[in-house]
């Protein structure tokens, strides 16, 4: 099929007209090859033959980025007080496009990496204190601005130490160092299910009616079993070891 003969027949058709009600400015010769702002560059479309005249080029010159960007950019547009939209986009088209438009993008993009180099590489942030921007020499760094980067808020680093890590002997989670630990967690995490001492175990229901017990509340006081007991030498290291390092 012969695009550009239709492309060539839908501008003539617009210059030779005179359009009542919503029109759209297009340039014939493309801004991204060269195109200028002239009148004689210029010509008025409705919006369906403005995205058929874009749909033209694209198929003209597939490899164009400046071309299938300005389509892609079309069929993104939505409606507004100034543009009306009364074409419909099939799914097929918006997704054919997309991954051309990406694909070149790509392309581009890693050409310029193999002859310029990354544009991150000797860059570094500079702040201040009220906004952050990148610079690549020190030299560009503005009085009042100093090295580093503010953070709007805390950091990652800031919140990660208002939590610790807590066990109750079946899961380990997260605690904010702020809230009391609740009863029957202790400090500490288990990094695999491996690593609990009760992996594997089934739990008794003798000790599950133990352990329901003491969430009610029903082993308070001196209805404890270990009230007036004390626990062996053993059994207290066994217990401080425990809470300083987790296991």
């Amino acid at each position: 099929m012969d695009y550009q003969k239709i492309y060539n027949s839908l501008i003539e058709r617009g210059k030779n007209r005179i359009l009542v009600g919503y029109t759209e400015i297009h340039h014939i010769i493309p801004r991204c090859m060269g195109g200028t702002k002239n009148l004689e560059n210029l010509v008025k479309l409705t919006a369906r033959e403005h995205y058929i005249a874009h749909k033209l080029l694209c198929e003209i010159y597939p490899k164009h980025h400046g071309i299938v960007k300005a389509f892609w950019m079309m069929l993104n547009k939505v409606q507004s007080k100034s543009q009306s939209r009364n074409y419909i986009v099939s799914s097929h088209e918006y997704q054919r496009i997309k991954e051309i438009n990406s694909r070149i993008q790509s392309q581009q993009q890693k050409q310029y990496i193999k002859n310029n180099g990354s544009p991150m590489v000797g860059s570094f942030w500079i702040t201040n204190d009220i906004e952050n921007k990148k610079v690549y020499n020190e030299n560009d760094i503005p009085k009042g601005w100093r090295k580093g980067r503010r953070y709007h808020g805390k950091s990652s680093a800031e919140k990660c130490k208002e939590y610790i890590w807590i066990k109750n002997g079946i899961i380990s989670k997260k605690h904010h160092i702020s809230e009391p630990i609740p009863h029957g967690w202790i400090r500490g995490r288990y990094n695999t299910p491996e690593d609990n001492p009760k992996f594997g175990k089934v739990t008794s229901i003798e000790t599950r009616k133990k352990q329901r017990n003491a969430k009610l509340g029903l082993y308070d006081g001196k209805k404890n079993p270990m009230y007036g007991k004390n626990h062996k030498l053993e059994t207290i290291e066994k217990i401080k070891y425990t809470k300083k390092y987790g296991k």
